[in-house]
């Protein structure tokens, strides 16, 4: 579950998260082949696992009237913003071609392929789509009957190829079994064990689980059913990295900010990049393939958009899907 008893958030999973935005922003950024794979066996799913983790069952209409502002509004509010700045600005030195008509179809259609000057913002659609989905199945079908069909879902994804569909229905599919898997996690309480490990055991099943994780992909065991294998191993390094973590202080707060930096981090590290490139008098592609570089950026990049979030949090907090804070008023 999302909160502990005292309602305060559970820190290893905004930690976890940290650890997935990360790898996202790093993923996108640094360009080398066997890293960049790797990062893909579980970058992605990871965020699902985490959204079955931390759901509540809710009444169907108000579920999708809360994903939808908490998802949606900002999917639309930064995808317009993006359009307008791939089609003033980027579009003059990226090798993609497409004009204002094509780019705001790409945001109603939603899927990678039709969102190409921002490829980073198809999660959106398809988190929206595969969380309100599991929702309703949980609460038309109940728990267990929810969970098989859901797993169904995945084995299929994973076995049989699919055409891309809008909102990424088709990734949908599988990613239903990776949330419906955090989800059972959590309801069973395994999760809640796992936290009062000691330190120094969470650090070794880290180390297990990611070098296992490691090792899957550098056998080619990737694809197919091993999909969602790699995917679940990754995360589970992740997970009990974040539990050892867990009273680390900044990266719960930058791990809470997750969706702001997914929706505005591609346009920043490419800015980022063009002026160290300009200044370094080496080419784009070269700096990419340098680790510390990538790294550099990668930091600097997060930390603009965390800096983006807090001023949105005060100005404009429906954009990132927040609901303003109510002011207090005096009490006579």
């Amino acid at each position: 579950m999302l909160y502990n008893s005292t309602n305060d958030r559970l820190r290893w999973v905004d930690i976890l998260k940290f650890f997935g935005i990360a790898a996202v922003a790093f993923g996108h950024i640094y360009q080398q082949e066997n890293v960049l794979g790797w990062l893909y066996t579980f970058h992605v799913p990871l965020f699902f696992i985490v959204g079955g983790i931390v759901f509540r069952p809710r009444d169907i209409l108000a579920d999708i009237k809360r994903r939808a502002f908490r998802i949606l509004v900002p999917y639309a509010f930064f995808g317009l913003l993006t359009v307008l700045y791939f089609c003033l600005i980027e579009n003059r030195w990226r090798d993609i071609s497409m004009s204002l008509t094509d780019c705001l179809a790409g945001l109603v259609i939603g899927d990678m392929q039709h969102l190409e000057f921002h490829s980073h913002l198809w999660f959106l659609p398809c988190y929206f789509l595969t969380a309100v989905v599991y929702n309703i199945l949980y609460r038309l079908i109940k728990p267990i009957p929810c969970r098989i069909v859901c797993a169904a879902c995945c084995i299929a994804y994973m076995m049989f190829p699919l055409p891309s569909l809008p909102w990424g229905a088709d990734r949908a599919l599988g990613f239903l079994g990776l949330f419906a898997l955090g989800e059972l996690a959590a309801g069973t309480g395994v999760l809640h064990r796992a936290e009062r490990f000691n330190i120094p055991v969470k650090l070794s099943c880290a180390a297990v689980f990611l070098g296992i994780s490691v090792t899957l992909y550098l056998l080619h065991l990737t694809s197919g059913l091993m999909w969602a294998v790699c995917a679940v191993v990754g995360t589970l390094g992740f997970a009990a990295l974040s539990m050892a973590l867990e009273k680390a202080p900044v990266l719960p707060a930058v791990g809470r900010m997750t969706l702001v930096i997914l929706c505005i981090h591609g346009p920043i590290y490419r800015v980022l990049l063009k002026l160290v490139s300009m200044a370094a008098g080496s080419p784009t592609d070269t700096l990419r393939t340098d680790l510390l570089i990538s790294l550099a950026v990668t930091a600097v990049t997060i930390a603009i958009c965390c800096g983006i979030y807090k001023l949105l949090e005060k100005l404009l907090p429906w954009c990132i899907g927040l609901y303003p804070k109510q002011k207090e008023t005096p009490h006579n």
